[in-house]
């Protein structure tokens, strides 16, 4: 089925992918409580949530349980990451999921409060109980040691980074979900105290409550620019932080990739990223946003740095076959998203942007290079990762592009995937510099 512009317009209305806002009464507006912000910046999220969040209310439109819907979940062309976020989705009520991801945006509470708010590095712990904060505090260590041996080239003066965890327990205290409500609400009239207390309702009949991954189920970098468009706030204040949330670390529990190093390349992921802000590789538009393309290039680098940290000599040294695991786990966070919205890249480019990392260092034993240079070899093999081409990266396991070919229902499938892609696109492209770096 080939789809126009103007068709996929009328099957997104049909078929209903915004639903409307199902939070309490807005006293201050007289109606139903809108979505307490419509900038499409405090909106984007993880494309493998935010795909897993509409296939949630595709099956609410469909009758609940629909074959269609439940056969994209299972779909080999959907990431390992999608399917975990959506057996979450499927445990609550899709008027529920709405109303506080689409709405209230409740997953970005936790984050925003860390950095923005609180910003205290003191008695810092990473995961629910702290079991991670040993290992997640030394690995930044030492991988700001390895990085201050002489690798980077900073072209600008950024202030240290630091590591911050996003904890469910802090969307627990109702002074943060009113004070998040205040800094990001679209209109001064939004009632933040009715906001707090209509999300701690739903939140407390919801698996899990204030625990469920789903509302820290993210780790990324955000600098001043994260805090630009706030209200009230000198976005000057805020340093270059890593935030880590507690969701992502249940993923990788709950999928047994936890252990090992899992944790410390999503680590070194995100402090690839920081490289990148320090030595200007992002290149802002007046709108304050990123292109597309030059994002998906970044987020694949990314990808290739802590591959290279993790097997260099001087750096965190692990032997072949760990450093295969961990490739092999990069590619559990791809995703198989067309276009535009696929920022990070699929399994497959995810999995060879790290083997040919990991292939960089082995090949410079005991010798440095600079970011600088890192990125001038990255760019030469960048169409060729995207490709997966195995000159670049050999064994690739994951696959590099999805063939969608088709069954009985196939045009069902694509139309509906196109659908779920238009959907994303706005917050894919329009992604300010503050949410590029999702995992």
């Amino acid at each position: 089925m080939k789809l126009t512009l103007s068709s996929i317009a009328l099957l997104a209305s049909t078929i209903g992918l915004e639903p409307q806002g199902s939070l309490a009464a807005n006293t201050s507006t007289g109606g139903p409580l809108s979505r307490v912000s419509a900038a499409e910046k405090h909106r984007s999220r993880h494309p493998d949530f935010e795909r897993a969040l509409q296939l949630r209310l595709l099956q609410d439109e469909e009758g609940g349980e629909a074959h269609n819907a439940r056969s994209l979940a299972s779909d080999d062309c959907e990431s390992e990451l999608s399917r975990y976020a959506l057996s979450l989705l499927n445990q609550m009520s899709a008027q529920d999921a709405s109303a506080l991801f689409v709405d209230a945006l409740a997953d970005k509470i936790a984050f925003v409060h860390k950095i923005v708010i609180d910003k205290s590095e003191d008695d810092e712990y990473f995961g629910e109980n702290g079991e991670y904060t040993d290992e997640l505090l030394s690995r930044m260590d030492d991988i700001e040691r390895f990085y201050g041996l002489g690798t980077t080239t900073s072209t600008t003066e950024e202030q240290p980074s630091i590591l911050l965890g996003a904890h469910g327990s802090a969307i627990a205290i109702r002074s943060v979900r009113v004070r998040f409500c205040e800094l990001i609400r679209s209109s001064p009239r939004f009632d933040c105290d009715g906001y707090a207390d209509e999300v701690n309702r739903i939140i407390n009949r919801i698996p899990g409550r204030y625990s469920n991954p789903l509302l820290t189920m993210n780790a990324f970098v955000a600098n001043s620019d994260f805090a630009r468009d706030f209200n009230d706030i000198d976005s000057s204040s805020i340093k270059t932080t890593i935030a880590f949330g507690d969701g992502i670390l249940t993923y990788m529990e709950s999928t047994g990739h936890a252990s090992d190093h899992d944790p410390d390349f999503v680590l070194a992921h995100e402090y690839g990223h920081v490289l990148q802000i320090e030595n200007g590789m992002y290149k802002i538009r007046s709108d304050g946003t990123i292109s597309s393309s030059l994002r998906s290039r970044l987020e694949l680098m990314a990808d290739a740095f802590a591959a290279y940290y993790m097997a260099h000599n001087r750096g965190g040294a692990l032997p072949t076959d760990e450093i295969d695991e961990i490739s092999t786990r990069a590619a559990t966070m791809g995703d198989f998203l067309d276009g535009p919205e696929s920022v990070h890249g699929t399994p497959g480019q995810r999995e060879c942007a790290a083997i040919w990392g990991a292939n960089f260092a082995k090949s410079k034993a005991q010798a440095l290079t600079s970011v600088e240079d890192f990125e001038t070899a990255f760019d030469q093999v960048y169409a060729d990762v995207e490709l997966g081409k195995s000159e670049v990266c050999p064994n690739l396991k994951a696959i590099v592009a999805c063939d969608e070919s088709s069954d009985d229902d196939s045009s069902s499938f694509d139309s509906r995937r196109v659908v779920l892609s238009v959907s994303l696109i706005v917050g894919a492209v329009g992604t300010a510099l503050s949410f590029f770096s999702f995992l």
